[in-house]
């Protein structure tokens, strides 16, 4: 895109709105004629709302989207925003070096490659940064059952029930598990700190959040040495429930002692919802 002095004059004054009428009809009907400047102007129009601080104009028939309202809140904050400051200066220092002949050409449309490189890369920075980790996602991370321990010793058939509840469970078939779970639990003469968890975790896989929490906190209050587990996954109820005030409220009861079951993994969880 090789364009004169001229016409880039006019491009400047066109998108500042600094054109009469009649110079706004002349310049509008080279506009549609001329394809390539119709996207210069285009690239530079969206540049020029990425880097001020003005709304968003391109987003503003997005305004319930979460994710889109959450970049534009990133771009405005003071650390983007000197970013943004450094990209810019770093492309007025190369367009001001006097060009030669060979270059004078590309500088412009260098320029706003560059820009838009960086926008890239921001935008990069920014996905890959815990800032834009939901509490699900966060959730999702710490749901391995795996260490979970086994209710049935080897060779012991007395339980049936425990037996094809933890079946069903180990095939993800949290219906029947939480059936099975709840039956014993009901049944049984003393509280099994065990099953408890069984089956608030087989509420909290079909999402029965209020029997997932009832069911942990029946363990916080249990006399068992696993008490403190009912704490974990009362938090994990809440970040999958996406309720960060009361998962902070959990997960700060875990840290306050580092004897609590995962104490480590709260503080990681807490650094990145608080």
């Amino acid at each position: 895109m090789n364009f004169s002095e001229d016409i880039l004059a006019k491009i400047e004054c066109y998108l500042d709105g600094n054109m009469n009428a009649d110079e706004l009809e002349e310049f509008e009907n080279l506009v549609k004629s001329d394809e390539q400047l119709s996207e210069y102007i285009e690239v530079n129009r969206q540049m020029r709302l990425q880097y001020s601080n003005q709304d968003w104009g391109f987003m503003e028939d997005s305004k319930d989207n979460s994710e889109l309202n959450e970049l534009a809140s990133l771009f405005e904050d003071d650390k983007t925003e000197a970013t943004k400051k450094a990209i810019i200066e770093a492309g007025e220092g190369y367009l001001s070096e006097e060009p030669t002949t060979e270059k004078k050409g590309g500088r412009t449309k260098f320029y706003y490659a560059f820009t838009i490189a960086a926008s890239i890369a921001l935008l990069i920075s920014f996905l890959l940064n815990d800032h834009g980790q939901t509490n699900n996602e966060i959730y999702l991370s710490y749901d391995g059952w795996s260490e979970l321990p086994s209710l049935v010793e080897r060779g012991d058939l007395e339980n049936e029930m425990l037996m094809n509840g933890e079946r069903a469970f180990e095939n993800r078939n949290y219906k029947e598990a939480k059936e099975l779970f709840g039956k014993v639990a009901s049944s049984a003469e003393s509280f099994n700190a065990n099953v408890a968890l069984y089956l608030g975790i087989s509420q909290l896989e079909l999402d029965e959040y209020d029997g997932a929490l009832s069911s942990f906190q029946k363990l916080i209050e249990s006399n068992s040495i696993d008490a403190s587990k009912g704490y974990w996954y009362q938090g994990l109820v809440y970040l999958k429930m996406d309720d960060r005030v009361n998962a902070i409220r959990v997960f700060e009861k875990i840290t306050a002692d580092t004897s609590n079951y995962n104490y480590a993994e709260a503080e990681e969880i807490l650094e990145k919802i608080k």
